[in-house]
């Protein structure tokens, strides 16, 4: 009787020899992060980036906004660079205003 018991430990209901490793596969399935002779493993980030990159509506609404605020800013750079002009041109005058004579 011992070796018929030793004998079924061994090996499966079908007669396939199941080894400890597998029982506990089996048991408590495989750790995630983890394979078995290689060690940890690292989970790719490149799926969820991706997914997370994807443009839905409400994405692609601030897409157009940021653009729109970017175009703003743009046009207000140059209205600033228009008034400085000015801005140096009227000191310019007035400096030759005050110092008529002065040919600097």
């Amino acid at each position: 009787m011992d070796e018929k018991n030793k004998s079924m430990s061994s090996s499966g209901a079908d007669g396939t020899p199941i080894n400890e490793v597998e029982i506990l596969e089996r048991l408590l399935g495989q750790r995630r992060g983890h394979i078995r002779g290689v060690g940890r493993t690292v989970k790719s980030v490149t799926p969820d980036v991706a997914q997370s990159m994807s443009y839905t509506p409400h994405n692609q609404d601030l897409h157009d906004e940021l653009r729109q605020a970017d175009a703003r800013w743009q046009e207000q750079q140059e209205i600033n660079i228009m008034m400085q002009q000015q801005i140096n041109e009227l000191v310019s005058c007035q400096k030759a205003f005050d110092n008529p004579f002065n040919n600097t």
